[in-house]
């Protein structure tokens, strides 16, 4: 007797009966639609390994379950794939330069601050007394939206604080790094780029597999004449009326005894 259970353990076992534990709600990169599927496909994968004995000396379907392993792998190294691409943040070459650029205004930022005391210049100070916790832990906005600010602040006071280091050529060097800076392609949109990508190739291969599989139905009734495993097969399918067992025949109640009287 074959029975399939589905769970999010994601962890299959065998107690006297086939119990198939599947997670199917950790795939993410599918809708629902595609998640029951894929749940039904790997529990036909695993009731097909626990009984390869029966199929695998036919060429035929030997070949086609090993395109359906096939393209269960390339699903799963997509979904490893997309897993991977959400827990990347921007590229390493934007968080060195945004790093180093930010470093640069919060020192000239540093410079204005003395400026601002030195001359008591109370309104100048709040405007420019920025932490570098501030500068560095806020965010890649709220950092880019500081050093913008400081940098306008520098030009509007650089005839008067020339004497603490800040020169045109300085506000100039970080203005041109600025735009670099910014122009470069956070990795967030190339992983959504590829993320498409990704979801358009699981799509085409799960219909490549219900194809696939499609045919093993056929194949199975037509080829294999072992009655418990094509009700097995049929249950890991969920496919309701396809294959049914022989009917029972009725029993024919036996009437009741009349006691001697």
């Amino acid at each position: 007797m074959f029975s399939i259970k589905y769970c999010q353990s994601g962890i299959p076992h065998k107690k006297g009966k086939l119990i198939v534990e599947i997670n199917i709600f950790k795939f993410n990169s599918m809708n629902y639609i595609q998640k029951i599927f894929w749940a039904m496909v790997k529990s036909c994968i695993y009731f097909l390994n626990q009984n390869k004995e029966i199929w695998s000396n036919n060429p035929l379907l030997s070949a086609k379950v090993a395109l359906v392993l096939s393209y269960e792998k390339s699903i799963d190294d997509a979904i490893i794939s997309q897993s991977q691409l959400k827990k990347k943040g921007l590229t390493q070459k934007k968080v060195e330069g945004l790093h180093a650029f930010i470093k640069k205004c919060y020192r000239l930022d540093r410079k204005l601050t003395l400026y601002a005391r030195d001359t008591n210049n109370q309104l100048l100070l709040s405007e420019v007394n920025i932490t570098e916790s501030a500068f560095l832990d806020k965010g890649i906005n709220a950092s880019t939206n500081h050093c913008s600010t400081i940098l306008t602040i520098a030009r509007k006071y650089l005839a008067q604080s020339a004497n603490y280091g800040i020169t045109a050529q300085e506000l100039d060097a970080l203005d041109e790094e600025f735009k670099i800076v910014k122009s470069l392609p956070a990795e967030e949109q190339v992983g959504k780029n590829e993320n498409k990508t990704l979801g358009f190739s699981i799509v085409q291969t799960i219909a490549t597999i219900r194809n696939l599989l499609d045919d093993l139905d056929d194949g199975f009734e037509g080829m294999i004449e072992n009655e418990e495993f094509i009700n097995g097969w049929f249950e890991a399918r969920k496919i309701k009326g396809r294959h049914q067992p022989p009917p029972t025949p009725p029993t024919t109640p036996t009437p009741p005894t009349t006691p001697n009287v």
